[in-house]
This record gives C-alpha cells, structure tokens and sequence, in this order.
C-alpha cells in the first residue's frame, strides 16, 4: 500500500489526489531523542504533515497504523486556527467525498 492509497482509497490512480497536493508533505533526516521500553533512544526520522479535516483523521489515523514499522507512531491532529482562506477551501475541496464513513 502506498501513501496515495491511504488517502484516496477507491481512487484510480490517475484521479489519485493526497492531501498535500503531490506528495504527503515529507521532512526527512529529522534527529528524534526519546525513551522507548525504559531506554533512550537516538533516530534519524521522517516526519509526515498530512492536510486533511478534521472529520477524516481518525481513517487517516488507521490506515497509517497499518502501514507504520513504529509500534506507536506518533499520529496527532493540530487544529488549524486561521488561515489563508483560498488553502483552508483548497483542503475541503480535495477532501469532499473521501470518507468510507
């Protein structure tokens, strides 16, 4: 399974269309320190920004579980406050009809 199908599952991959626009917005080589089973633990990591809505985080966070190598990824939602508002409907527009729900 590849990013794009986490995002657009049913899609044909030509119409296949994630969150970011191209590609999940990926910023890789980021150095994680952290305590993992009693010990800590130094990492090279990739942070992954997913745009969606709110109403679609909980199948995003889903269908990342089922894919992630950590046995507890980090996978949080941050409420967009304000924004440009041409992106904020940019994001509602690539979402309308995505949920299995």
């Amino acid at each position: 399974m590849g990013l794009h199908d986490l995002w657009f599952p049913g899609r044909s991959k030509k119409d296949r269309r994630n969150a970011a626009g191209k590609e999940p917005g990926c910023l890789e080589g980021m150095y994680s320190l952290y305590r993992w089973n009693g010990a800590m633990q130094e990492d090279q990591e990739t942070l992954l920004i997913a745009k969606t809505r709110h109403a679609l985080v909980n199948e995003l966070t889903e269908a990342v579980l089922s894919i992630h190598s950590y046995d507890c990824p980090c996978i949080i939602e941050l409420p967009i406050q304000q924004g440009n508002p041409e992106f904020l409907q940019w994001i509602v527009s690539e979402t309308e009809g995505l949920s299995k729900n």
